[in-house]
């Protein structure tokens, strides 16, 4: 069965699909050519939603395409939601972990045990290197101890 037109645009590799269970749903897609050159960004389902659908490809999803294929020198020019791969992201998902248990960690972070990591790494990702970027903007794979 053909899915109708509509009017509501969609982001580059966002593609609708008719759902079994009814309604459309919305999907990312990476370009196969990116997903060959080892692009880090899966396929993924968004959303059955066309507004959270197009905010997570225009907000997340193509900011961090973009920056892989600028090989990360661009990293979230509009500092709009957090790009894969960068030291931004690193800490986004630790930050994820404050308030579980994990196998490391018996506890949970406390309260002030979370606003020191936190002045800590504010202190690092807000760090000017010396082209004027702010360190939490490169990949993390760029940084080493020569890193300058």
């Amino acid at each position: 069965m053909k899915i109708g037109r509509s009017a509501l645009p969609l982001p580059r590799y966002t593609r609708r699909k008719r759902l079994k269970k009814g309604g459309i749903g919305y999907f990312f897609d990476m370009p196969t050519w990116a997903r060959k050159s080892g692009c880090p960004i899966k396929n993924e389902p968004l959303s059955t939603d066309y507004d959270l659908a197009v905010q997570r490809a225009e907000r997340i999803l193509l900011p961090a395409f973009d920056s892989w294929l600028s090989g990360g020198e661009d990293a979230n020019p509009n500092g709009i939601g957090v790009v894969i791969g960068t030291l931004d992201w690193m800490f986004h998902e630790y930050r994820r972990t404050w308030k579980q248990k994990t196998a490391k960690r018996l506890q949970p972070l406390s309260p002030g045990q979370c606003r020191v990591h936190e002045t800590g790494i504010k202190m690092i990702c807000e760090y000017l290197l010396q082209d004027g970027r702010r360190l939490g903007t490169r990949r993390v794979s760029s940084i080493d101890t020569a890193f300058g």
